[in-house]
């Protein structure tokens, strides 16, 4: 009896340790780790303050879609958000596209957000919006409140401009909604019955609430090399 009792105790053992490995192992984007202050300040800057990661750190691959790793790892690293094309695509919307493709995209832009710099968490949001609306809803409200400073690549010119703004822009503030009423009013009219954009996003000042910069981000998946093998 005594050996039985031993026994499964044993077996019980196992089982726990095995139960407690398989809680925490970490998905493929959660072990991509953030570079640190001094790998930061080893890399070039650029006139504008804007990282160029160096090659080693982060190849360039093609087509984008098979490399979901370096594109995770730019946009969890990136200090610039740019809403889409400028003269060429520009990296960070075409690894925004290439994570958007992948089937776990809502935990990877889940993850972003909580651990990526301002920009990565502006490109979370956006991806949200499209993926999960009630859930962008709920997140986007902590934000509101954020007026850090955004190196912001909109067509082919760079600005700073405000978190918060980015994500709701004086036009909003303007034509849509006050800021009072902003969660409500999101909650109860999603994008997918709107009638508010018409072709302004292009010229004025897009923000993440009223999709515009969704919008723009979206142009790219005719992008040739984000498919192209």
């Amino acid at each position: 009896m005594l050996a039985v009792l031993t026994m499964y105790k044993y077996l019980w053992a196992i089982l726990l340790c095995v139960f407690l490995q398989s809680c925490q192992e970490q998905s493929w984007h959660e072990q991509i780790e953030k570079f640190s202050k001094e790998e930061i300040e080893s890399f070039d800057l650029s006139g504008e303050g804007i990282i160029n990661f160096p090659r080693e750190e982060i190849p360039i691959k093609t087509p984008y879609n098979d490399y979901p790793e370096l594109a995770f790892k730019t946009l969890l690293n990136t200090n610039l958000f740019t809403d889409c094309c400028g003269p060429d695509p520009n990296l960070n919307t075409i690894y925004y596209q290439a994570l958007l493709s992948q089937p776990d995209r809502k935990d990877i832009f889940l993850d972003l957000l909580n651990r990526g710099n301002r920009p990565g968490k502006l490109y979370a949001l956006i991806a949200l919006s499209e993926i999960d609306y009630e859930l962008f809803v709920e997140r986007v409200e902590p934000y509101l409140s954020d007026t850090t400073e955004v190196i912001y690549f909109i067509t082919d010119l760079v600005e700073y401009e405000n978190f918060n703004h980015i994500l709701y822009s004086d036009w909003s503030r303007k034509n849509l909604v006050t800021e009072t009423d902003l969660i409500s009013w999101l909650a109860e009219n999603p994008l997918s019955v709107r009638d508010t954009l018409g072709d302004f996003n292009y010229y004025h000042k897009s923000d993440v609430i009223n999709g515009g910069l969704k919008n723009n981000l979206n142009t790219l998946k005719d992008y040739s090399k984000l498919y192209q093998k």
